[in-house]
């Protein structure tokens, strides 16, 4: 497919939407939650250890998500930055090829 004189891979476009990493952590998060209400049902005395645990996965499970958005960050400003070359180079290829076609407009 083509888009503005760029190749897009159509399959590329179907995973855009869908964050694993997100999908992952609300698996993991609804788990605990269960757990925690399992638990805290059956030994009220130790919700504090209960909820250390489920803070420090859900954490864990946060550093790995923002690890990989900035990841994707940064691909998508190096992306941005190739576009930005290959449009100017484009644009100086047009400005001389006008100038071309101008030259041999006048010539003849």
């Amino acid at each position: 497919m083509l888009k503005f004189g760029q190749v897009i891979d159509p399959s590329i476009l179907e995973h855009v939407g869908v964050d694993p990493h997100a999908v992952e952590l609300k698996q993991h998060l609804a788990e605990y939650v269960l757990l925690f209400e399992t638990y805290c049902d059956l030994m009220d005395s130790q919700h504090v250890d209960i909820s250390c645990m489920i803070f420090i996965h859900v954490h864990r499970i946060e550093s790995s998500s923002i690890t990989t958005v900035s990841q994707w960050d940064r691909k998508v400003r190096e992306a941005k930055e190739e576009l930005h070359v290959a449009t100017k180079k484009n644009t100086q290829l047009l400005v001389c090829t006008s100038v071309c076609t101008l030259m041999l407009y006048l010539v003849h």
